[in-house]
């Protein structure tokens, strides 16, 4: 493990806790500015992806896509 992970697992450690996932399922909060905050991620995250595609670079998808 590299210093900077070390450091980093003892700040988490210290601050007390884990990560916190954010939910499959929409429906699964309940709470208004937990909500909140996971939509602007799930913006972030589409606006990073859909600037990488307009610059033409190449666009891995984090889950893999089924076609029927």
């Amino acid at each position: 493990m590299t210093t900077l992970a070390r450091w980093r697992a003892a700040q988490v450690q210290e601050v007390g806790g884990q990560r916190e996932r954010r939910p499959y399922l929409a429906s699964e909060c309940n709470d208004l500015p937990q909500a909140e905050k996971w939509r602007l991620q799930i913006v972030r995250e589409i606006a990073k992806k859909v600037a990488q595609i307009q610059n033409g670079e190449p666009v891995v998808a984090s889950q893999p896509c089924e076609f029927i």
